[in-house]
C-alpha cells in the first residue's frame, strides 16, 4: 500500500506504555526501526515480570537499536487485582532466560537530562 505524501513527512509520535517482556522487546524494535514512528518516550509498568526488569528490559531493547528514547518507570503493581508475573511464558528474565545483560542501566527520572517531556508537548 502507497504512502500518502503527507505521511511520507510526518512520523507518527507515540509514548510507549509497556510491561516489557520479550513480546514488548519485539514490538520496541518495530517502533524504533520504523521511519513512519517517533517513539517519544517508553514508559513502563509492572507486568509480565516486575517493575524493575521490565525497566532494564526497555534500556537493553533500546540501547540495541541505538535508540537515546527515555525510559520512564510507572507503576510497580496493579491497581485492583492481584499481581500475576508471566514467568512460565517469558523466563524468569522476562526474556527467554538467554543470557541478555539486563542490569546496570538508569531511567528517566525528573532529574534527567532529556527533551521527552518538551516534544510530547510538541505538536511537531
Amino acid at each position: 500500500m502507497a504512502l500518502h505524501p503527507y505521511e511520507l513527512h510526518m512520523a507518527q509520535k507515540m509514548i510507549i506504555d509497556t510491561d516489557t517482556a520479550s513480546d514488548d522487546a519485539v514490538a520496541l524494535v518495530l517502533a524504533l526501526t520504523d521511519a513512519r514512528v517517533d517513539v517519544l518516550a517508553v514508559t513502563v509498568v509492572s507486568g509480565n515480570v516486575p517493575l524493575s526488569m521490565g525497566v532494564q528490559n526497555a534500556l537493553y531493547t533500546l540501547e540495541q537499536c541505538g535508540s537515546t528514547v527515555p525510559v520512564l518507570a510507572g507503576a510497580d503493581r496493579p491497581l485492583v487485582r492481584e499481581h500475576v508475573f508471566a514467568h512460565d511464558v517469558h523466563g524468569a528474565d522476562g526474556m527467554g532466560d538467554i543470557g541478555l545483560p539486563l542490569t546496570g542501566r538508569t531511567p528517566w527520572t525528573a532529574s534527567s537530562s532529556s527533551r521527552a517531556p518538551t516534544r510530547a508537548r510538541s505538536p511537531w
